[in-house]
């Protein structure tokens, strides 16, 4: 089966925003899509501002604890249950000692979660 130059004329190709006849208006994180941040558009995939928000939730969480607040402090912060912090730290901090603030500090090296 070959392609005939009917065919090729009606395939779509992305095109650049400034072809586009609809207004780059961006998002709350950049004015225009052209000058985003973000190394993929968060509303290309399935529910990816709210994990977006998330990660950028659970980084905080981290850093805040690493910088000494414990678990509690950081639950009514954040309006979450202990588990939930717990969780995120387990996740973030794997293969480090959580219940030791000084083992934290000491083994994270100023590393970027």
């Amino acid at each position: 089966m070959t392609l005939s130059d009917h065919d090729l004329k009606t395939e779509e190709t992305d095109l650049l925003p400034e072809l586009t006849s609809y207004p780059d208006q961006g998002c709350e994180f950049s004015k225009t899509c052209l000058d985003c941040p973000l190394p993929v558009c968060i509303f290309d995939q399935p529910r990816g501002r709210q994990r977006w928000l998330k990660r950028q939730r659970d980084k905080e969480i981290v850093s805040l604890f690493q910088g000494g607040q414990d678990e509690r402090e950081l639950a009514d912060r954040f309006r979450l249950s202990i588990r939930t912090i717990q969780r995120v730290l387990k996740k973030s901090l794997a293969g480090v000692n959580i219940n030791r603030k000084t083992e934290v500090l000491e083994n994270s090296n100023g590393t970027d979660f």
